[in-house]
């Protein structure tokens, strides 16, 4: 039987806020470089958005050629999985027959599903789930690891030592809900 795990708020301190994922991963990075233990560390992304940047608008003749070239893949593949039991030889047929074969019903059952979809979605886009800001958290050691990302470039924390108050699971906390909640539990200088 599969044991299935609840997703888990995480818990600790807010000891540093950055604007990019990378200014937040290269602060643990600095936290390891100076002997802190990063086994008590959480990178949270804080205030997500799905974010869709539209490509282009998706025709028949673009849905087609989308078809065409998985159609071709899968081909290749069958035809290879189709030449394994041949004797000697006739392999590059096999895979030359897939490649087309795939393409032809790739780029029928792609034209046929743009034909029933309609004009519903008529365009090509990509999603994409981005923070605003990622806070790292800390469970242990929280002045160390505190005093050490002051040193760090991006750093947006500067709470004085009084307003950093551990957090626990069941209070809500400023990574897990709407800015201004956040202003309300924890007061910073400026705001």
């Amino acid at each position: 039987m599969a044991i299935v795990l609840e997703p888990q708020m995480p818990t600790g301190t807010e000891v540093g806020s950055y604007q990019s994922y990378a200014q937040a991963r290269a602060a643990v990075d600095f936290l390891s470089d100076h002997g802190f233990d990063v086994a008590s560390i959480t990178i949270v992304g804080t205030d997500l958005h799905m974010v869709e940047r539209v490509k282009g608008r998706l025709t028949i003749a673009r849905a087609s050629m989308s078809g065409a070239s998985s159609g071709a893949l899968w081909g290749a593949l069958a035809g290879m999985f189709m030449s394994a039991g041949q004797n000697a030889g006739g392999t590059g047929a096999w895979v030359a027959g897939g490649i087309f074969i795939g393409a032809l019903v790739g780029m029928a059952l792609s034209a046929l599903a743009f034909i029933v979809r309609g004009r519903s979605r008529d365009l090509v886009s990509t999603q994409q789930v981005v923070a605003l800001r990622y806070a790292i958290l800390a469970s242990a050691d929280i002045d160390q690891a505190f005093a050490l990302l002051q040193r760090t470039p991006g750093n947006q924390s500067a709470l004085p030592k009084r307003a950093r108050k551990r957090l626990s699971a069941p209070a809500r906390t400023p990574w897990a809900s709407s800015p201004t909640a956040a202003r309300a539990l924890v007061r910073r200088p400026g705001r």
